[in-house]
């Protein structure tokens, strides 16, 4: 263990045991919060989604306010499937391949994630409209 840790470990002790078991403040009825029942937090959300679906919609966020990634969810996903693809290809050491040559592992590999991250964003918008 290092001394930092040790110093530490035994400050912790120290300040546990100068406090006495019965120092911690007890909770009395000025400063504890009234209970609520499930039954009456369901009863207000329902009332307060009721007010709110039939008296305005509430407001959705323009194109333009959300990011770049939300707005251009098919973009992303091809860049995240060439960036998977090609780190596939660049972790197994592609020069060890006697079929392939490197670059054309890295044409597959990388077109197949891109390909794949594609249709993920695709799915992705059109699940999430």
């Amino acid at each position: 263990m290092t001394t930092a840790f040790r110093t530490l470990l035994a400050a912790a002790l120290v300040l546990q045991a100068a406090v006495p078991a019965g120092a911690a403040p007890s909770p009395d009825s000025s400063t504890r919060k009234p209970t609520v029942s499930l039954r009456e937090s369901a009863r207000r959300e329902g009332a307060r989604l009721a007010t709110t679906s039939h008296g305005g919609s509430v407001a959705q966020p323009s194109s333009q306010d959300r990011n770049w990634v939300a707005r251009h969810p098919v973009v992303v996903g091809t860049l995240a499937g060439a960036a998977v693809g090609l780190g596939y290809v660049a972790a197994n050491d592609c020069s060890s391949s006697s079929d392939y040559s490197c670059s054309g592992l890295l044409l597959f590999f990388g077109g197949t994630g891109a390909g794949l991250g594609a249709l993920g964003g695709l799915a992705a918008s059109l699940f999430l409209r």
